[in-house]
């Protein structure tokens, strides 16, 4: 029983320090918007859609984090792109279910 008990105390010890927030790489980077911006701003319309350009406005994201972003949530299955002329950015049912947890 003496082994199963070092190995919790090492465990709660590795879990304690796992736990601890890791130090910015850049401690003078400003913490901008995240790219869950995107998801809070669709689940808050009334039809879940806005178009590509109103959304990257609205969201506060750089061109370049946006993109990344859209392609993330795309790939995740969070979002929907449609429309030629111009792209409308649709919240799925699993973006939804995620957007109501974000803080």
């Amino acid at each position: 029983m003496g082994t199963f008990s070092r190995q919790a105390d090492s465990y709660l010890a590795y879990m304690k320090e796992m736990s601890k927030p890791e130090p910015d790489a850049n401690p003078n980077q400003s913490s901008g918007p995240s790219a869950l911006a995107i998801l809070r701003v669709l689940a808050d319309t009334p039809t879940h859609m806005m178009p590509m350009a109103d959304l990257l406005r609205v969201s506060g994201l750089s061109i370049s984090d946006y993109a990344k972003a859209v392609e993330s949530f795309q790939t995740a299955g969070l979002i929907t792109l449609s429309g030629t002329v111009e792209q409308l950015v649709q919240l799925t049912p699993s973006g939804e279910s995620v957007a109501k947890v974000i803080p």
